[in-house]
């Protein structure tokens, strides 16, 4: 018997693709399928970021680590915010955290879904886990005139 997944506020997840097409939900970014919950309701809905209406949670999935959909997903370690950062080329968090110190630790963890990292790092580090929501797009080029 797998043991129940309970999310909480902040958690990054998924959604049920064909629900959402089905349910015709309306989002931002509809390329990116990581999420972070925003809200969840007393009547067991829950709003993630991008959408405007809440969804059944039953529809609410963990992101498995070693998934596609975990690429969109980035370890936030930038320094300062007035240093350049190219936000296209952000590594996928997992290739991040294999550089990290705390390597080892987390291995050793045995950590199957994203918001499970994020519980990890909160309790074992300064950074967090981010959603890129410039995952998948090309770096625009200078527009020239001439």
């Amino acid at each position: 018997m797998e043991k129940e997944i309970i999310f909480t506020k902040g958690d990054i997840v998924t959604y049920d693709v064909a629900y959402v097409e089905q349910a015709k939900l309306e989002m931002n970014q509809p390329n990116i399928q990581a999420r972070c919950i925003q809200q969840i309701n007393d009547d067991g809905t829950i709003l993630l970021d991008g959408f405007f209406d809440a969804i059944p949670s039953k529809y609410i999935l963990p992101i498995p680590i070693e998934s596609e959909i975990a690429n969109q997903v980035y370890y936030n370690e930038i320094k300062s915010p007035y240093t350049y950062h190219d936000v296209y080329s952000i590594p996928p968090f997992m290739e991040s955290l294999s550089k990290h110190p705390l390597f080892e630790q987390f291995q050793a963890a045995n950590l199957q879904y994203v918001h499970e990292v994020q519980l990890w790092l909160e309790k074992n580090d300064t950074h967090t886990l981010l959603i890129n929501g410039f995952y998948g797009m090309r770096k625009p080029h200078p527009v020239t005139f001439g």
